[in-house]
């Protein structure tokens, strides 16, 4: 019935689609190896960056609501993906030109945009 029927069929394209692109974020990468990533940053103690990190989810799922107030769930979750997008292609840039700092800005912003947009409303969306 979801796929067949009209009224599901785009929703249900919408969810399965969205489920991908949340899939190829690079989240979990950021998540998983972080310690490792963070190891590369001289002068950096690996603990800093993974409680900077840690701070960065906590921010990005606080100011997520907030915005929800005034820009509509669907423009927060096409907006996250562009930007979460964009700070992956800043980790791979950064990390090819040695540039560690950046890096982990970029891992910070990653983060936070998920956090902000994908994290706190992509399944409250879709469902």
């Amino acid at each position: 019935m979801i796929f067949s029927d009209r009224k599901y069929s785009k929703g249900t394209f919408f969810y399965v689609l969205s489920a991908l692109i949340n899939q190829c974020s690079g989240i979990n990468a950021i998540n998983v190896y972080s310690s490792e990533i963070l190891l590369g940053i001289p002068g950096l103690p690996v603990i800093v960056g993974v409680y900077l990190l840690s701070v960065a989810n906590v921010v990005g799922a606080c100011i997520g609501p907030l915005i929800q107030k005034f820009i509509s769930i669907k423009t927060i979750i096409v907006c996250g993906q562009f930007s979460t997008a964009l700070c992956n292609g800043g980790v791979i840039l950064f990390t090819i030109l040695e540039m560690p700092l950046f890096v982990l800005v970029c891992m910070i912003l990653i983060i936070v945009s998920y956090q902000m947009s994908m994290g706190s409303y992509y399944f409250v969306y879709v469902s």
